[in-house]
């Protein structure tokens, strides 16, 4: 892998218990890492649901080997959230990892 393939800026997102302004806990997503990524689209597709055409996008966000990454995290990359899927240690060398991401789409 080059380090000129990690261009993107990422941030990864971890669900939090946090207090709001009225002092009130409750849960929303901080960042856990800002970090360099590769990111590749890897399908896109489209499908009936409830009698609207509904688009599924998925990206592969490839990036240096972070510990403490989970499935309940996402990935915010341009203004847009991705649930995380599936995450890849590539023959778990921990060196680099795949997020398989969905874009979220408020809807």
């Amino acid at each position: 892998m080059n380090a000129g393939d990690f261009k993107h800026k990422i941030q990864i997102l971890s669900k939090q218990v946090v207090t709001d302004s009225e002092g009130f806990p409750k849960e929303d997503f901080i960042v856990f890492a800002d970090t360099w990524a590769k990111v590749t689209p890897t399908q896109g597709r489209e499908f009936y649901q409830a009698a609207a055409i509904q688009a599924e996008k998925d990206v592969k966000f490839t990036i240096r080997y972070r510990k403490g990454i989970t499935n309940d995290m996402q990935v915010r990359y341009n203004n847009q959230i991705y649930r995380i899927k599936s995450i890849i240690d590539w023959n778990e060398e921990h060196q680099y990892i795949d997020l398989i991401c969905e874009v979220i789409t408020n809807g």
